[in-house]
């Protein structure tokens, strides 16, 4: 296979495990949160990597969550962030096996 192919299959295997770990994470979330809408799942991708205090004050200013709920939110967006690099690593373990 051409290297510039594999470098393609490896760049799109790590954005769909990126992709996936967020998408993911969001249905997990909306099914613990009593209402949700399109501008949560914004600010949901947007914030991602923010934690503390500044965050759940975030939800719950934006949002109007309560804290146990905006704490669930950042909870979900701590697993995404440890969930995307197994989509690198699947990309690195796969792509190879892809060639000929």
């Amino acid at each position: 296979m051409h290297e510039n192919t594999m470098v393609a299959l490896g760049f799109l295997g790590t954005l769909a495990g990126v992709v996936s770990a967020i998408s993911i994470n969001i249905v997990l979330v909306k099914r613990k949160l009593s209402r949700w809408d399109a501008s949560s799942t914004i600010w949901f991708v947007a914030s991602i990597g923010n934690f503390g205090e500044k965050q759940k004050a975030m939800w719950q200013r934006r949002g109007g969550y309560g804290r146990a709920e905006s704490e669930i939110i950042i909870r979900y967006q701590l697993l995404c962030l440890l969930e995307m690099p197994v989509g690198l690593l699947l990309s690195a373990v796969l792509v190879p096996f892809l060639g000929p």
